[in-house]
């Protein structure tokens, strides 16, 4: 079986915030999706070994900032190769708060906002997903970006080796080869052995 036909559907590009008792985190995913139209309701799934996760699951709601064509690269790996756990990944990164209190990203390409209360989630073994129901949508200027979009910017032009759960490009000094074999996705945390070159 090639996982790698997965890489062929579409995914947007999406900041999902979370303030939890006074701490702001975000991270990204490629996983945001409508599910319905009346009433409006989302879907969002997420990695159980996420922060993020852990906080909107205690939270009950989230802020999604809808990442666009011109969002910086620099802001992307920035939120989306870094835990929550260990660095203040939202320190000098500008943003507004929802209802909630969660936060939604400013300029940077952004070209919506979505704030939504969490009503219920299914347990898919390596994920959560969540049903999403929208307390707040706001349209901005620009153009949505895609997971491949990003993926395109990001590329060097030659093969690639990609996570095939979290779809991580690694773009590290050393050649993927040459890693040792104890080195995990700093993504995902997923083992060398789930990367295939695409």
């Amino acid at each position: 079986m090639d996982v790698t036909a997965l890489f062929k559907i579409q995914y947007g590009l999406f900041v999902i915030g979370v303030e939890q008792e006074g701490r702001l985190n975000a991270c990204v995913v490629n996983t945001v999706a409508q599910a319905t139209a009346e009433p409006p309701q989302l879907t969002l799934t997420m990695q159980k070994r996420n922060f993020t996760t852990e906080l909107a699951r205690k939270k009950g709601s989230v802020a999604i900032s809808v990442l666009g064509e011109k969002t910086p690269i620099e802001l992307i790996e920035r939120l989306g190769t870094q835990s929550g756990r260990d660095t203040d990944k939202m320190e000098d990164v500008p943003c507004t708060r929802d209802a909630a209190g969660n936060p939604l990203l400013v300029g940077n390409g952004v070209v919506a906002h979505y704030s939504a209360e969490i009503t219920s989630e299914l347990d898919l073994g390596s994920h959560y997903l969540f049903v999403l129901k929208p307390t707040a949508l706001e349209k901005l200027d620009g153009t949505p970006t895609t997971y491949s979009g990003y993926r395109a910017r990001k590329s060097t032009g030659g093969k690639q080796w990609v996570c095939t759960i979290c779809h991580y490009v690694y773009d590290g000094a050393t050649p993927f080869e040459e890693l040792p074999d104890n080195w995990v996705c700093p993504v995902c945390g997923e083992p060398k052995s789930a990367f295939v070159l695409e």
